[in-house]
């Protein structure tokens, strides 16, 4: 995939490495002497992305920078940009992206003449983008530009004794020395990784902290004896489908799908609407400090599986019966 200059979408789960493989096949291509830009785009508001990918001339908007802005596109020039949560982007922007990919030219905001540019990308995703073009949530033309070259990354879990092998490399890099007891090795062979190898990474540096040489139950960090009483709990609930697909969808943010989730279910008990401006100010009063954006970037991912809907104008997001079943089980 590296020899071929095709555009590339890569799926897998939140922390299973998708900007490492992205980064990798940039490296090993001709382009590797040229930048490799990466950007999120489930974490910009649409009119900041749409200025941070296609830049803008000098006065274009208020607050612009004096002299404008170079955009990602002209500065990965003959290089890789990196589209992460592809899905997240807006219609508009979806159809200003199909234009540089099939025009190889882009306009700066404020801007009058078209500029040529050489620029391979690659895109991720931890969803299902046929089911989303399906439901007419993202582009089909789209969908097939990128998809020419797909790639799907294994969650954790799904990736067996590949777990103790990332452990040692991961021991390595922390420049630790430990051994786990067999009652830990079998938590891990059962845990159910929901932040992959970023959550793998976080649990090896707590224990090379710590500094001892065998590893038992009582060591591990907190965050870890919580998520499996959360994992255990879960496995009792009878909505499995659902469930693993929320799962499949919030990587290491399940706390925060569920408490977006909860929070819309809340409403629709007392028969009220709920946009993702009051989700989001309900969530910095509980501590959780969501960004309208990542509201909306969830509320598009719960809609997805069909457990909310999302009404357009002063309508708010209500409750589908998967949904409410769901929140009643947890």
């Amino acid at each position: 995939m590296a020899t071929s200059n095709a555009s590339i979408i890569i799926t897998g789960e939140s922390g299973t490495g998708k900007e490492l493989f992205a980064n990798a096949i940039h490296n090993e291509s001709k382009r590797s002497e040229y930048p490799f830009v990466a950007i999120n785009c489930g974490a910009i508001p649409d009119n900041l992305l749409e200025s941070e990918l296609f830049g803008y001339n000098d006065g274009a908007f208020t607050g612009a920078k004096k002299g404008g802005k170079l955009g990602l596109f002209e500065f990965a020039h003959k290089g890789t940009l990196f589209l992460d949560e592809i899905e997240a982007m807006s219609p508009m922007l979806q159809i200003k992206l199909l234009r540089v990919l099939q025009e190889k030219e882009v306009m700066r905001l404020g801007g009058d003449k078209l500029i040529n540019v050489d620029v391979r990308i690659i895109a991720a995703t931890n969803e299902k983008i046929s089911d989303l073009v399906d439901k007419g949530k993202f582009r089909k033309d789209l969908y097939y530009r990128l998809c020419t070259l797909p790639i799907e990354l294994p969650p954790l879990r799904d990736r067996g004794e590949d777990i103790f092998l990332l452990i040692d490399k991961a021991m390595d890099e922390f420049g630790g020395n430990f051994k786990l007891s067999k009652e830990v090795i079998e938590m891990f062979k059962k845990h159910n990784w929901e932040g992959n190898i970023r959550e793998l990474r976080n649990y090896v540096e707590y224990i090379c902290y710590i500094g001892d040489e065998l590893i038992k139950k009582e060591d591990l960090p907190v965050s870890f004896k919580e998520q499996r009483k959360l994992e255990n709990n879960i496995e009792k609930l009878k909505n499995v489908s659902e469930l693993e697909q929320l799962k499949r969808i919030s990587g290491n943010r399940i706390e925060e799908y569920l408490f977006v989730l909860k929070s819309i279910s809340e409403a629709h008990r007392n028969n009220l609407s709920i946009g993702r401006k009051a989700i989001s100010d309900k969530s910095k009063n509980e501590g959780m400090n969501l960004s309208e954006q990542e509201v909306r970037t969830i509320l598009i991912k719960l809609e997805s599986i069909n457990l909310i809907s999302i009404s357009k104008g002063r309508g708010g997001t209500k409750m589908l019966m998967e949904g409410i079943k769901l929140v009643e089980n947890l």
